[in-house]
């Protein structure tokens, strides 16, 4: 059990709800939210407009991914020398320029190149600054005020597919690029709004001294997280981005396949509160360890039968991913010095992105050799299992950020 009582935890939460709106809205039309949850949408659609494949349209979101985990460690490295807003502000400028840019698409090659243009260049705008004020502004409601952080891009991952689909089905799919661009234009200066205070408070607060990755990737507690979370990022990320293919090939319209987007996005809402509160209580790294464990038997059984247990691999899918990204960013400010939070939560993103670049083409790769997505899944099934006993051997918390420098 953690310590904390629940008056506190409460009262803590309360006096911040400043910060939790805006860290909220933010993190939830930030690049790592719509582009990646919308993508499956675009790849029927550009499939069927310009005839590409699927592992073609897959290595999109891989360089998509790839771009996200490269810039990790330096977007971290940023926010903690010169502030958050820094670097959030030039972030949300530049996905709207990629997805206005998307909107006018006509090349792969063009593709490639937006996606991954978006994802070094727009990557600010992510949820690593928003995780880092909410680190450093909560400290007995942590883990709960991460996940209700995370909840609120859940919530847009339930229901921007829905909403996008629609726009794609009356105006066609360059509409719907404009539409996610319109989203953050108007949510991402909100958000900022309701944050000044905190991040020029972390502004002024982050006067550390750097942190020599060389010492940290000797750290075994960061080399067990590391490994856990590029276990399951190599399982989760392709399934949410080929679902709508999965179900187009067992049968299921275009409509059905978005409400099961948004059925994963609607397991997320849960898996991440759930997930934070019971990190508040219990011993983060053994939650970590049983949702995945719950989620490899949900990939199994959604690999054996197909679309016919869609719902069971949806909700797999959510449980998982939505677990992970709440967990992330709770066990940094757990077990590492809050000072270097954005650098090792960057580093960290490397991790789960390089994952995340490798796991759509293991699903594209899995449909093109065998005909179907069973091999895939079966073997996103594994990694979550080695995932799950990795973080059975984190070790215990210590003294609050006890990582030191050698």
């Amino acid at each position: 059990m953690t310590a904390g009582s629940p008056s506190s935890r409460l009262g803590e939460l309360l006096a911040g709800w400043r910060t939790l709106v805006g860290a909220t809205l933010g993190a939830s039309v930030g690049v790592h939210v719509l582009p990646f949850y919308t993508a499956g949408l675009f790849m029927v659609a550009l499939e069927t407009e310009k005839g590409w494949s699927r592992s073609a349209i897959s290595l999109g979101a891989s360089f998509f991914a790839l771009g996200l985990g490269l810039a990790g460690p330096v977007v971290g490295a940023l926010c903690d020398r010169y502030g958050d807003r820094r670097v959030i502000i030039p972030g949300l400028v530049f996905q709207i320029a990629a997805l206005i840019a998307l909107s006018r698409l006509e090349t792969l090659t063009a593709f490639y190149l937006l996606m991954s243009g978006m994802a070094l260049l727009g990557a600010g705008s992510g949820a690593l600054g928003y995780a880092r004020i909410i680190n450093r502004r909560f400290h007995a409601s942590n883990g709960t005020a991460m996940g209700l952080m995370i909840t609120g891009t859940a919530a847009c991952s339930a229901l921007a597919p829905i909403a996008v689909q629609a726009v794609i089905s009356s105006h066609g799919w360059r509409a719907g690029y404009l539409s996610i661009a319109a989203a953050v234009v108007v949510v991402g200066p909100l958000a900022l709004l309701l944050l000044r205070g905190d991040v020029a408070a972390v502004r002024d607060a982050s006067a550390a001294l750097p942190l020599r990755y060389a010492d940290l990737v000797r750290d075994r507690t960061f080399r067990l997280l590391a490994g856990a979370i590029f276990l399951a990022s190599l399982a989760v990320p392709g399934v949410i981005t080929h679902l709508a293919g999965i179900l187009k090939d067992g049968g299921i319209g275009p409509a059905s396949a978005a409400l099961m987007l948004g059925l994963v996005g609607l397991a997320q809402i849960f898996a991440r509160l759930g997930t934070g509160m019971l990190a508040d209580r219990f011993f983060a790294p053994r939650v970590a360890a049983t949702i995945f464990a719950l989620s490899a038997l949900g990939f199994a059984i959604f690999g054996l039968f197909g679309a016919p247990v869609a719902v069971i691999g949806a909700l797999a899918a959510g449980l998982a991913y939505g677990a992970e990204a709440d967990l992330l960013g709770y066990l940094v400010g757990r077990y590492f010095p809050p000072d270097q939070f954005g650098r090792v939560f960057g580093l960290l993103c490397t991790v789960f992105f390089a994952g995340s670049a490798l796991s759509p083409l293991w699903y594209g790769w899995s449909v093109d050799h065998f005909g179907g997505y069973h091999v895939g899944l079966a073997g996103a099934s594994m990694a979550l299992l080695l995932s799950a006993l990795t973080f059975l051997r984190m070790p215990a918390f210590g003294p609050r950020h006890s990582l030191h420098r050698r």
